[in-house]
């Protein structure tokens, strides 16, 4: 499967639910930069730049934006299924194909990265009973933050920390 990418990717035109509302939120707090999906896969080294980097929902990423994302050292996941497919990125026409994971070429969890192996917690909407687990490079939230959980202070404060 190929899909084509906007290159005018913005808070505005994501057609979709997941991350919007978070990325609008943390541009509102002031607290991040944005740094899309292709700037690091060009340049991996990019996140060094960064004390903390906060993860939205990027479940289709390449080999090396995974790399890059878990070498750093101080990382929030912010949404429970990121980095669970392989993509490649054709920067000539800003296409992304998968590559491997979501079943496809009989792999689910493409990099079998295990705070991303079950995918149940995605289908927590509610977040009633959210908690940041501990990871190797950082935390990740144990449920889809989305709809009802943006404006949670003590999220707001552990994203500020």
């Amino acid at each position: 499967m190929t899909v084509k990418l906007d290159a005018r990717y913005t808070i505005d035109s994501m057609g979709y639910a997941g991350s919007r509302n978070a990325l609008k939120m943390i541009k509102d707090m002031g607290v991040a930069d944005f740094v899309s999906d292709q700037r690091v896969t060009k340049n991996p080294s990019i996140l060094a730049n960064y004390r903390k980097v906060i993860v939205l929902h990027n479940e289709y990423v390449t080999q090396v934006e995974f790399d890059a994302i878990t070498r750093h050292p101080n990382v929030m996941y912010l949404y429970p299924n990121a980095l669970y497919a392989l993509v490649s990125y054709n920067p000539k026409d800003a296409a992304i194909t998968l590559e491997r994971g979501h079943g496809f070429g009989g792999v689910n969890n493409a990099f079998g990265w295990g705070p991303s192996k079950s995918t149940k917690n995605e289908y927590d909407t509610s977040c009633e009973n959210w908690r940041l687990l501990r990871v190797a490079n950082g935390v990740i939230l144990n449920c889809y933050p989305e709809y009802h959980m943006l404006h949670d202070e003590k999220l707001q404060a552990a994203i500020k920390s």
